[in-house]
């Protein structure tokens, strides 16, 4: 079983078991603890295209013989309050041991786990606003 069979296989087992407990979110709105959060933030289809790829690159860099190569990318979560809201922050970076790139920082709701994006002010952004000008995962 090669090593990208292996990883796919994973994210798909993750997903399933994943699925319950964010289909239950979802159907009941309410608090949101920060594995949850987490968990909700990873799921979405940006997110696991930028695991994906930094997935390859850690595959092709042992294909190459590279021995030690650093983890590719990163996730660092903790808690903000902006404004009057509080928000689970999830922020992905690309090559944080080598020379740390912030991809972007989900935040999601604590009250109610709808997700933004973290604008260029620091002020949260919907989703589906960030989505139109969303630079893509490796672009």
């Amino acid at each position: 079983m090669t090593l990208a069979f292996r990883h796919l296989l994973s994210i798909l087992c993750i997903t399933i078991l994943l699925g319950t407990s964010l289909g239950a979110h979802a159907q009941k709105p309410g608090p949101v603890s920060l594995p949850e959060a987490r968990a909700i933030v990873m799921e979405l289809p940006e997110v696991k295209t930028w695991q994906t790829e930094r997935q390859s690159r850690v595959d092709t860099q042992k294909a190459m013989g590279e021995k030690g190569a650093p983890p590719v990318a990163g996730v660092l979560t903790g808690r903000r309050e902006v404004g009057k809201a509080a928000y689970w922050a999830v922020t992905l970076y690309d090559n944080p041991q080598v020379n740390p790139k912030k991809w972007a920082v989900f935040m999601v709701r604590t009250s109610d786990g709808r997700i933004f994006v973290e604008g260029n002010d620091g002020k949260p952004v919907a989703l589906d606003q960030w989505r139109q000008t969303v630079t893509k995962p490796g672009g």
